[in-house]
């Protein structure tokens, strides 16, 4: 038996759902902060019931502060997926300097 939230689209979906209902409802806002173990099973307790991990909430919506956060960088980066590191030929390009583009670098490959 899994003790850890897996990395599903179901999974993404309700934890997306969580963070959209915080930004929209300060109340609930309030409580994934002080408590977000009790917050997430509020929407969706069969998603919290089996993580056996810490759960940490930062409230980081002010724009007048840089937030850096340190994680695992194939799970932050690329959900879970290691094999989705390699850059493209362009995105390769790009970091190596000496061409520039005038959009951003793709989020696809960022996972924005």
């Amino acid at each position: 038996m899994s003790t850890k939230i897996e990395l599903t689209d179901e999974s993404k979906v309700k934890m997306r759902a969580v963070l959209l209902k915080s930004l929209n409802d300060a109340s609930f806002k309030e409580r994934l902060l002080k408590n977000p173990r009790a917050a997430v099973a509020e929407l969706y307790p069969d998603l919290i019931e089996r993580e056996t991990r810490k759960v940490v909430v930062y409230d980081q919506t002010d724009n007048d502060t840089i937030y850096v956060n340190i994680s695992a960088l194939q799970y932050a980066l690329f959900d879970g997926d290691s094999d989705a590191i390699e850059l493209t030929q362009k995105d390769l390009d790009l970091v190596a300097g000496g061409k520039e583009e005038l959009s951003a670098i793709s989020c696809v490959t960022f996972s924005c």
